[in-house]
């Protein structure tokens, strides 16, 4: 699908604290990642009638 020739409007959603959940594990560093209930329906549905987008503030090697 071409975004440029899809007419439906763009949504840019946050990752941080929109999307998922973040939490530190102790000393290690490491990160447990939660994902917010109902994402996967919310995004479902969104994806009917927008196009959208994620963006976060967070360094590449947190957003990959």
């Amino acid at each position: 699908m071409d975004i440029i020739k899809d007419h439906r409007p763009c949504i840019i959603l946050d990752l941080d604290e929109t999307i998922v959940h973040t939490q530190e594990c102790g000393d290690t560093g490491a990160l447990n990642i939660y994902f917010r209930p109902g994402l996967k329906i919310f995004l479902c549905d969104l994806s009917e009638s927008f196009n959208f987008m994620v963006y976060t503030a967070g360094s590449s090697s947190y957003a990959d």
